[in-house]
């Protein structure tokens, strides 16, 4: 079973090794942060206007066992923060959608690497 941003790809019938062939060919898309309250499609708000939030929350808001929803700031599931410094928002939407909220000084110790940003 392989995961990439909100899809789950599960082969049974082909061979391991096409699989592996295939994903060095696919670039890698990391999903926001989930603190940053962001859709990941540019068709959110018109899915949201006509009911998808409700009818298909999985893929909108929650996203399964798969990662985040695709359109959770246009079905209202989080809050748009001032900037990506506003920590407090940050943790406030993490917990929301039911993620570890690491605080920036601890997420700094793992990688400290000049860059890098929730």
């Amino acid at each position: 079973m392989y995961h990439n941003a909100l899809r789950t790809y599960v082969s049974l019938t082909s061979d391991p090794g096409d699989d592996y062939e295939r994903s060095l060919k696919v670039p890698f898309v990391a999903a926001p942060d989930p603190g940053l309250c962001a859709d990941q499609h540019d068709q959110c708000e018109q899915w949201a206007s006509s009911g998808e939030c409700e009818r298909n929350p999985v893929y909108m808001v929650t996203g399964g066992s798969v990662g985040q929803g695709a359109c959770r700031a246009a079905c209202k599931a989080c809050l748009p923060c001032r900037d990506a410094m506003d920590e407090a928002c940050i943790a406030a939407n993490r917990e929301r959608g039911g993620y570890l909220n690491v605080p920036k000084s601890e997420f700094r110790l793992l990688y400290p690497q000049d860059g890098v940003t929730l």
